[in-house]
């Protein structure tokens, strides 16, 4: 995080505290406080300070916490008064209260330090922390902080929780992924990004593991780019200058498991189900009108479907059958080396051999396409139902082929 030009929020609690040296770890740095928020505000050079507090915990420490900000020259704190919390609607006003302070405090390097949250306050900051960044359009850069309770020491480590804000981000934009096809990977991930390339307490080895999520972050990205614009050649083949995508997000989930396993350990398990979403789509040749490539329109069209993207799974179900009537130069979607007559020829030779096929997923996809301006289209239900019956015959007809293929 930039030390500049940031903004601390802070809760005071009812007390009393105690004085106690504060340190960031790998770091001479120390601070001789008794309210974490003063170490904080000292260790990272906070020029504004937003203080959360119940009218009972600022007349009993508001004092002492002011004239200890003052003794470091540190800036008057601003006072945001929260509700004691005894029902669900002080609850609530709890929660709009630190919401407000982090979209106040929004635009700006945020520190926000759990260390004096009663009861349910920090419970509340971790909530509020998700819902303003699943909301709010300007991604949040922000930094949270702990300094423990540590007895007979005459120091105290301010633990840098960070981490599971990162964490947070990654199980919402995985989770979608795994929905939807959609990868999230921008605004608030990319100022973890900058926040880590310019943060001198991240150590070498987590830089390192960070930068490979990174990598992880961009091969998601890339392929779920081809995913919503349909680009099935760079899915599934890639251009000869590099690899499918497809295989891109296989090789990063591999070289990240280690960072995964050692700093975001959760998330372990979710790499296995991307592992095994992307596995099938994976083709070693350069042309889809093979077995291998059969299977993997097979797979991508159901993926389609998994992700209620009836529009794409169509749009793969139809090229795909088209696929399997294909010469070589016309089964390479995305090439230079792509030929657009060999192309027709494919669909002339799909609805000669199989006309029912033909016409019965044409007549699917131009449903959809068509965005339901007829005077009687099929109902949602009707096209989901049709649609299916569809992708089933062609996985019939594709393992038939493989079949037979073996017999031979």
């Amino acid at each position: 995080m930039s030390r500049k030009s940031a903004c601390l929020i802070s809760f005071l609690g009812l007390g009393p505290y105690t004085t106690t040296t504060y340190r960031l770890s790998g770091e001479g740095e120390r601070v001789t406080a008794s309210f974490a928020a003063v170490a904080m505000a000292r260790f990272y050079g906070v020029e504004r300070i937003i203080v959360l507090a119940t009218k009972a915990a600022s007349d009993a420490n508001l004092e002492l916490l002011t004239d200890e900000l003052a003794e470091y020259k540190l800036s008057e704190p601003m006072i945001r008064e929260l509700a004691e919390g005894g029902s669900p609607d002080q609850l609530w006003a709890q929660f709009a209260v630190v919401k407000e302070a982090l979209r106040e405090a929004h635009g700006s390097p945020i520190v926000f330090d759990i260390t004096h949250g009663y009861r349910a306050q920090p419970f509340f900051a971790s909530g509020v922390i998700s819902f303003v960044e699943a909301m709010d359009a300007r991604p949040y850069d922000l930094r949270v902080v702990y300094a423990p309770f540590v007895r007979d020491t005459s120091e105290t480590p301010i633990w840098d929780l960070t981490p599971f804000v990162e964490l947070t981000r990654w199980t919402h934009a995985l989770s979608l992924f795994l929905k939807t096809g959609f990868a999230p990977f921008g605004g608030a991930m990319d100022e973890s990004r900058r926040r880590v390339e310019s943060d001198m307490e991240v150590g070498s080895a987590r830089r390192e593991a960070l930068e490979r999520l990174n990598d992880l972050a961009d091969a998601l990205r890339r392929f779920s780019d081809s995913v919503v614009t349909v680009r099935t050649g760079s899915l599934l083949l890639g251009d000869g200058l590099r690899d499918s995508d497809a295989r891109a997000l296989a090789d990063a989930l591999e070289t990240s498991r280690g960072a995964v396993e050692e700093h975001l350990p959760p998330m372990a398990d979710v790499l296995f189900q991307i592992r095994d979403l992307v596995t099938p789509l994976r083709v070693s040749g350069d042309r889809l009108n093979t077995p291998e490539g059969d299977a993997a329109l097979v797979a991508l069209a159901e993926t389609y479907w998994r992700w209620r993207r009836y529009a794409e799974a169509a749009i793969t179900l139809r090229e795909g059958w088209i696929t399997r009537y294909a010469a070589d130069r016309a089964a390479r979607p995305g090439s230079s080396r792509f030929d657009e007559a060999a192309r027709t020829q494919a669909r002339s030779g799909f609805h000669q051999q199989e006309p029912s096929a033909a016409s019965g997923t044409s007549n699917v996809r131009n449903d959809i396409e068509h965005g339901g301006y007829h005077r009687r289209d099929r109902t949602a239900e009707e096209l989901r139902t049709d649609l299916r019956e569809w992708l089933d015959e062609f996985a019939s007809t594709v393992r038939q082929h493989v079949r037979q293929q073996q017999t031979d």
